[in-house]
Order: C-alpha cells, then sequence, then structure tokens
C-alpha cells in the first residue's frame, strides 16, 4: 500500500467517525424523547385518571421526578447514553478505531431504551413497609383517588 493511499484511507475513516459522532447524539435525543414521552404516562396519567406508578416506588422513584409526582426524570434516561458517547469520542481520539466507535455508538443509540426497558422491571407498587412507611398517598397508584 503507497502512503497516498493510506493516507486518503484513514482521512476517509476520520469522515466516516466525525460523522457518526454527529449524528449519534441526534438520533439518541430522538430517542429519549420517544421513550420520555412513553414513560410520562406512567408518572402523571392521563387528564388526571388512570393507574399511574406509585410515587415511592422503587420504579416511581428512579423514574419519575419530583420524589415519583412529576415528569420522567431526563438524567435517568440520558446518562448511559452521554457517557458512552464520551467513551466512543475518547477511543477515536485516542486509538482511531473505528469498529470499537461504531460499537460504542450503537451502544449509546439504544442505551435509553434499555435503561427504560429496565427500569420497567423494578416493581411499580409499594412494599409493605413502603406502604406502612408512606401510607396510601405515597403508594396509592389511582391518580383519580390519590387527588382526592
Amino acid at each position: 500500500m503507497t502512503p497516498h493511499a493510506a493516507s486518503s484511507r484513514r482521512r476517509a475513516g476520520d469522515v466516516w467517525a466525525v460523522g457518526l459522532l454527529l449524528l449519534v447524539p441526534v438520533i439518541t435525543v430522538l430517542i429519549i424523547a420517544r421513550t420520555w414521552y412513553s414513560l410520562s404516562i406512567n408518572c402523571t396519567g392521563y387528564d388526571d385518571e388512570g393507574i399511574i406508578l406509585a410515587p415511592r416506588s422503587w420504579q416511581g422513584r428512579l423514574v419519575c421526578s419530583d420524589g415519583g409526582y412529576g415528569d420522567p426524570r431526563i438524567t435517568t434516561l440520558s446518562l448511559l447514553a452521554v457517557v458512552l458517547w464520551a467513551a466512543a469520542a475518547t477511543v477515536w481520539h485516542r486509538t482511531r478505531r473505528l469498529r470499537w466507535v461504531i460499537g460504542l455508538l450503537i451502544a449509546a443509540v439504544i442505551s435509553p431504551a434499555v435503561v427504560a426497558a429496565t427500569l420497567s422491571t423494578l416493581p411499580a407498587n409499594c412494599s409493605a413497609s413502603q406502604r406502612n412507611h408512606y401510607g396510601d398517598h405515597g403508594c396509592e397508584r389511582d391518580r383519580e383517588m390519590r387527588t382526592e
């Protein structure tokens, strides 16, 4: 391989990596927005009625802001994506290995959905000890009953 061919191949890799590093945050933001919207119904209910997460349950505390009473937490959904994107940028800056960068960026794109799916496996109801400690107000899942 001639030096010119190696140089142009390296430049093509640079263009791909920089393009991916710029495109992935946009795609990730769109996925976070969609995931946030689907979780928001679990946190705040629809039109002050319906079944929602118990505010003091593990899932309610980690997913919803304001101690389980508010909108979904953006930081919970986006923290892993930001860390993976930063790792991809660091790997590219130090090693220029496109395969590693692509793997990390794919993980960054799907991480909000994976985090939301993992959080949905946590209990949405309060445990017996949580119900004793917080009472019906902190553990009620029926939005209409809690607002009365």
